[in-house]
């Protein structure tokens, strides 16, 4: 029988599902406003794609795109980056580590560390509730050290990922 935990981390899984708005704070550099979908792409895989605008501090403007692969399996969450070849989830970039406990009022949390040679990029997910959701992550390294906050509301969105 499922642990509530596992319950909580599957409905949180399922909730992802469908499309995103996004506004992200990229440390001093700039922000970036785009729209995002966690798409199914097989039992326990949501492919997720992003695409928006940056601005920089020093008014340049790009576009910019990504895609991942989140993971369920036995109870657990895991983001991968994407593997555009194989078109499926490739190498890890973290598994989430919920938090066990928490208020029934406060949003759940959930936690993951990737390193990047000598950079750790800490993740901390917040789940608000099946519309909202945050992502920050603490960049440290021999020359970095700032913060990336994602702040994700729920939107019906469509995506033209350019190739």
């Amino acid at each position: 029988m499922p642990t509530d935990s596992a319950i909580e981390v599957v409905k949180i899984f399922e909730q992802l599902e469908g499309g995103w708005e996004f506004t992200r704070q990229l440390g001093m550099q700039g922000t970036m406003e785009g729209v995002a979908r966690f798409q199914p792409k097989e039992s326990g895989v949501l492919h997720y794609q992003e695409q928006g605008t940056i601005t920089f501090a020093n008014g340049k403007v790009c576009f910019a795109h990504r895609a991942y692969g989140y993971v369920y399996s036995k109870g657990a969450m895991a983001v991968h980056f994407w593997d555009p070849t194989r078109k499926q989830p490739g190498a890890l970039l973290h598994q989430l580590q919920f938090c066990s406990t928490r208020a029934a009022d406060q949003p759940l949390k959930a936690t993951g560390i990737h390193h990047c040679a000598r950079d750790v990029y800490e993740a901390h997910y917040w789940f608000m509730n099946a519309q909202q959701f945050q992502l920050t992550y603490q960049v440290q390294g021999p020359k970095k050290d700032y913060t990336i906050q994602t702040d994700f509301s729920r939107k019906a969105v469509e995506l033209a990922i350019a190739h």
